[in-house]
């Protein structure tokens, strides 16, 4: 017997789907959900999540698909939850790679959640009529219609009204306005209750929240940003940490300590491992720790300029969002499927030596790149033994970034040789 030495990388792969499936989340597990015209094994993705049974024709779900989990954790798109799932076959000795797209139907099971909540505002008496100031966040984690919000006042509209800003898909930022003039010898203190409500189908669901807001009588500016909006696009992945990126400007017209402004982020999200810091002095956004692509590709947070004033601060929120650039920072990878005529273990394939040799299929290489899954990958064979009595040679396969492995010509003696060492290098 003469076994055959493979040194290799790992890499990731992409195609086209042979077959196709639409399921609502959180479907019932170990059922059925799709016959397959023959057996198929599962290659390497979201083997948690299904299985096959029933001479592997049949395939389950293992796991309940949150979609709206999904969708946060970027898993599939929050407005089209589709995902491809790997499948190989062997049937009748042809092998073959194939596909099947999965997509996951919303059903409307969560209720809108309202997130930095600003209880208790504070508001000097003589705030201009039309003065902005932030309430709350509000998020649906459902996508489509079940998602969508809308806002309502439910009481203290003569004196206030909402301010809606759509932040992303089923985000929303609630800001209240200033409709008339206020008095604090009058009324000192208002509440309002805000009301959102989704479009789900055949059910909406519904969430309230209180605010109270107070009166000031003095500071009766608060600062404003020189744009309503910030971003930075495309940085690079690599950017060395310290390097400065943005300086965030706002102005105060009040005087002395109540035009001081101070700025900060607002409940940055994961904050242990957030990129990214202020100085609150100057308002310059500077990187802390490094970025990855392959892990986060877009930020999206709150900026609070803050006056200090004595009696009470005032503040004004804007957004900056920042996109992350690509950068070719990842190894390609290389998967070997050994032909199920040999035994394979450790990267060692043992052939016998009496094998008829004749275009023999040894196994099948899959490419993989997370930098760039659409790229077309290369891949070269290097004999480190001179002296081999074959011929080898990688053919291309049925599917991008896909090759077999076949031994064209030759002999395999052990008595000569009791071992080829073999290296693929992948491009």
């Amino acid at each position: 017997m003469i076994s055959i030495l493979y040194l290799f990388f790992l890499i990731s792969f992409v195609k086209t789907s042979d077959y196709s499936l639409i399921i609502n989340e959180k479907s019932s597990i170990d059922k059925p959900i799709f016959n397959f015209p023959h057996s198929y094994e599962l290659i390497n993705n979201f083997q948690s999540n299904f299985n096959l049974t029933n001479n592997n024709t049949k395939l389950i779900l293992t796991k309940y698909i949150d979609r709206d989990d999904w969708c946060r954790q970027n898993i599939c798109s929050c407005d089209y939850c589709s995902f491809i799932l790997e499948l190989f076959s062997n049937h009748n000795q042809i092998p073959k790679f194939s596909t099947i797209n999965i997509t996951i139907n919303d059903i409307n099971d969560h209720t809108c959640q309202f997130f930095d909540i600003q209880t208790n505002i504070l508001l000097s008496e003589s705030i201009q009529i039309g003065h902005r100031f932030p309430i709350t966040r509000a998020i649906d984690y459902d996508s489509g219609m079940n998602g969508e919000l809308s806002f309502k006042l439910l009481n203290n509209e003569d004196y206030f009204q909402l301010d809606i800003i759509i932040l992303s898909i089923n985000e929303y930022a609630i800001y209240g306005i200033v409709k008339q003039s206020l008095d604090r010898e009058i009324n000192e203190k208002y509440e309002l209750i805000i009301e959102a409500r989704d479009h789900g189908f055949p059910q909406e669901r519904i969430n309230r929240t209180k605010i109270t807001i107070e009166l000031l009588d003095e500071n009766d500016n608060a600062p404003k940003f020189n744009q309503n909006e910030y971003s930075i696009q495309s940085l690079p992945e690599n950017t060395p940490i310290g390097t400065e990126l943005l300086t965030i400007s706002a102005s105060d017209a009040d005087k002395g300590l109540n035009c001081l402004i101070h700025y900060s982020i607002i409940n940055p999200p994961s904050s242990s491992l957030f990129p990214f810091k202020i100085n609150s002095t100057t308002g310059v956004i500077s990187l802390h720790s490094s970025l990855d692509y392959e892990t986060t590709r877009f930020y999206r947070f709150l900026i609070r300029a803050s006056d200090s004033g004595l009696v009470q601060s005032l503040f004004t929120d804007t957004w900056l969002s920042i996109s992350i650039k690509d950068i070719n920072d990842c190894p390609v990878e290389i998967l070997f499927l050994p032909n199920r005529r040999f035994q394979y273990n450790n990267q060692i394939l043992f052939i016998n030596e009496n094998t008829e040799i004749n275009n023999l299929t040894l196994g099948y290489i899959r490419l993989f790149d997370r930098d760039s899954i659409q790229t077309k990958l290369s891949i070269s064979l290097i004999i480190l033994d001179k002296e081999s009595k074959q011929e080898y040679e990688i053919i291309l396969s049925n599917q991008l970034n896909s090759y077999i492995l076949i031994v064209k010509q030759g002999i395999y003696d052990r008595e000569i040789q009791t071992e080829i060492n073999l290296r693929f290098i992948a491009t």
